[in-house]
Parts: structure tokens; sequence; C-alpha cells
């Protein structure tokens, strides 16, 4: 059933059947840290990294965190695996939930949408 439903997404992102609307951002009218993700999966998985790249860089980052962490969910890679207790670490939690935030703070300064812009031209 979970696989079903991964390939359902990865098939919606593809065709770009169901975007999803961005709950912080329809409240705050800040882009939250995932905003744009849907979209640069969607260029992704077409081939255009630079256009996903511009939509949300941060993506580049976390994303292969979260691969690993829903691998393990999965029970894909073994428990007590190194990979698994690299994942499940304190340190690495906090790094990452730093990083977000950091990251949210940051796409919404005048600089980084300045860079954003100039990063499309």
């Amino acid at each position: 059933m979970t696989i079903f439903l991964g390939v359902v997404v990865l098939l919606c992102s593809y065709f770009n059947i169901f975007i999803l609307r961005c709950i912080p951002k329809a409240i705050t009218g800040y882009d939250c840290p995932f905003c744009g993700t849907q979209r640069a999966i969607s260029n992704i998985l077409h081939g255009n990294f630079q256009a996903a790249l511009q939509l949300n860089p941060y993506i580049f980052l976390i994303f292969p965190y979260l691969i690993i962490v829903l691998l393990c969910i999965l029970k894909i890679i073994p428990e007590g695996s190194k990979i698994q207790k690299f994942a499940y670490s304190k340190p690495v939690i906090i790094i990452a939930g730093i990083a977000t935030i950091a990251w949210w703070v940051i796409r919404n300064t005048a600089f980084m949408k300045n860079f954003l812009i100039f990063a499309e031209i």
C-alpha cells in the first residue's frame, strides 16, 4: 500500500496533476521551508534541475536525509544499522531542525528574493 501511494505521488508530481496549497503560506503570506517542493520534484523528474533549484534550493540539502528517514520508517533500512542510528541521532535531528528554521527565515528575506529573481535571468 505504501509503495502504491509513493508511486501515485510521483506520477502526480510528474504530470502536475495534483498541486497542494501551502497552508503556512496561506495563513502568514510567507513561504514555508518547503514551498515549491512539489513543483521542484516535478522539475527534477522532468530533468530540469535548474528550475528545481530556483523553486527551492533547500530540498537538495534536506531531501536525501528525508529519504533516509522514510526508508527507515518503511523498514527498508534495517533496524539497528549505522544508517538508521545516524538518521535518528539527536545531533542530526537538531541540525536538520535548525537548518530548516534558518532556511525559513532566509528565504523570506529581501536578499534571497532578489537572489532567486537574479538566478532566473
